[in-house]
């Protein structure tokens, strides 16, 4: 793929994920949509490679620019959990205490 197309492929997908729905749109759909206003056929593996890696890393970037705007602050005591909960220690202890032991 030439270098201006596929800055253009860049451009475009950048604009409609913007736009999107992320919970509807799917690669297919934005390959089909990207497609449309370019006039370019995007169905090798090259191009559905290139437009995964485009959707992936705006994922990321989202998800990064989210937890960069979001000050997490813990209560004092608390930790946070695997699935970043804050738990206090008064709450673990009566989770475990609360919890049979897995035998």
């Amino acid at each position: 793929m030439e270098a201006e197309i596929r800055k253009k492929v860049e451009t475009t997908v950048i604009e409609i994920l913007k736009k999107a729905d992320l919970r509807e749109m799917t690669e297919f759909k934005l390959r089909a949509a990207v497609s449309a206003e370019l006039g370019i056929s995007l169905s090798t593996v090259d191009c559905k490679m290139l437009i995964r890696d485009l959707v992936e890393s705006f994922l990321l970037t989202d998800v990064q620019e989210t937890v960069e705007d979001e000050q997490v602050e813990f209560p004092e005591g608390a930790r946070p959990s695997i699935r970043g909960n804050s738990i206090t220690k008064a709450n673990d202890a009566l989770m475990k205490k609360k919890t049979p032991e897995v035998r």
